[in-house]
């Protein structure tokens, strides 16, 4: 199946979907909606996006419809879980080849690949991972900014089934071209930390760390607070984006003093 065999709709829907990502400012947001929008055209169970960082992935961001509670798919941060770009691992193939893998069934991959399902997680958490898409995420000029992983796609009936053609086409080409978001978040997120470096210079005990929680907890107190009253949960979203990134802020005026 080819892209030009999508229909027409699909392409629209997934380029509605493209503008309304590209509204986000904070890296968080956006690689929460990414991941949201990709699991909802492949019908993923579950999913995770690693983002490069020098020689290996750190593991950014998960959803998982059947751990965690609500259809939001609650996300966590594992700042310090880090893969290695090599054959080893799924991600770290993708990553390493640029190749999408669909892997039908996670415990019945053939001996003669490079790299091996980890069950570690399956294991921890009570969870029984069947099908793999692992893509990944490129800009315009080819350079890697990450894998998406998105696991176990469900029939009607929600039993987990190999991902269909069409989820092997759509979700690249929306993935990919979803990757400026990506960019464009890191560089602020980037921005506001080199801004918070100079805060430092005034106030040595400010840190990234501190920033970052800072942002966090307000974003989710905000959310809370909407939720509670009602707020839609497409504003929510926008006004939590623009809330993190304000609030990470909050000491830029130590420069000046």
């Amino acid at each position: 199946m080819s892209d030009q065999c999508l229909p027409i709709g699909h392409i629209q829907d997934i380029l509605a979907t493209l503008e309304r990502l590209n509204r986000f400012k904070d890296v968080d947001t956006i690689l929460d909606k990414l991941l949201f929008e990709a699991r909802q055209i492949s019908k993923a169970d579950a999913g995770s996006i690693f983002l490069i960082e020098k020689d290996h992935l750190t593991f950014s961001y998960i959803q998982n419809d059947t751990l965690f509670t609500g259809n939001k798919g609650q996300a966590e941060q594992y700042t310090d879980f880090k893969i290695p770009i090599d054959q080893a691992s799924i991600v770290g193939y993708t990553a390493l080849s640029g190749d999408a893998i669909h892997i039908k069934d996670a415990y019945k991959i053939s001996s003669d690949k490079p790299y091996s399902f980890n069950k570690e997680f399956d294991i921890s958490a009570g969870y029984r991972t069947v099908s793999i898409l692992s893509l990944p995420l490129k800009t315009i000029d080819s350079r890697l900014v990450g894998v998406m992983e998105l696991i176990n796609a469900k029939d009607p009936d929600g039993n987990f089934v190999p991902f269909s053609d069409y989820s092997q086409v759509s979700v690249p080409l929306f993935a990919n071209n979803a990757t400026m978001a990506i960019e464009k978040g890191i560089m602020n997120r980037e921005l506001i930390l080199r801004m918070m470096r100079m805060t430092e210079l005034r106030d040595p005990k400010e840190t990234g760390a501190h920033v970052q929680r800072v942002g966090a907890f307000s974003a989710e107190i905000y959310q809370r607070l909407a939720e509670n009253r009602g707020v839609p949960a497409e504003e929510i979203k926008q006004y939590r984006d623009l809330i993190r990134l304000a609030s990470m802020l909050h000491d830029i005026g130590k420069v000046g003093i």
